[in-house]
């Protein structure tokens, strides 16, 4: 009874982690962005597009991984629904931003959380099946 408790609730689990993994991710990568920058004095050593490429594209890596590990079974479907969810709210974000601010740098961190959460999907489609369930035993 108890492993069941446990399988239903990873499945609950599974939205909320990713948008925690969204939240945490992009408060560590802009907290080291942040140190990178304050030491650069005068020269900024990365600039703000750049920043927002990497931040994007780390965070949605880590959500789709985040996604895989939390779900008990059908790791690679579930990877890819939450890549389709993630793809049909930024495909919404892009044309607001095109059509309604032209905020650049907003379409092209948009872009790159879609990279990001495909390359983590095709990453997670390479592994076996012996491999992914490694994630089930944590």
């Amino acid at each position: 009874m108890k492993n069941r408790i446990i399988y239903y609730l990873r499945w609950i689990l599974v939205l909320p982690a990713v948008v925690l993994t969204f939240f945490i991710t992009s408060l560590i990568i802009s907290v080291i962005l942040w140190m990178v920058n304050s030491f650069s004095w005068d020269l900024a050593i990365i600039d703000t597009i750049f920043q927002d490429v990497l931040k994007n594209g780390a965070i949605g890596y880590y959500s789709l991984l985040v996604s895989a590990i939390v779900a008990p079974k059908s790791k690679k479907i579930t990877a890819l629904i939450i890549l389709i969810i993630i793809c049909m709210l930024l495909a919404i974000n892009i044309f607001l931003a095109i059509y309604y601010t032209d905020d650049y740098i907003s379409i092209i961190g948009s872009i790159s959380l879609i990279v990001g959460a495909t390359f983590s999907y095709y990453k997670l489609n390479e592994m076996s099946e012996e491999e992914l369930e490694y994630f089930t035993n944590l």
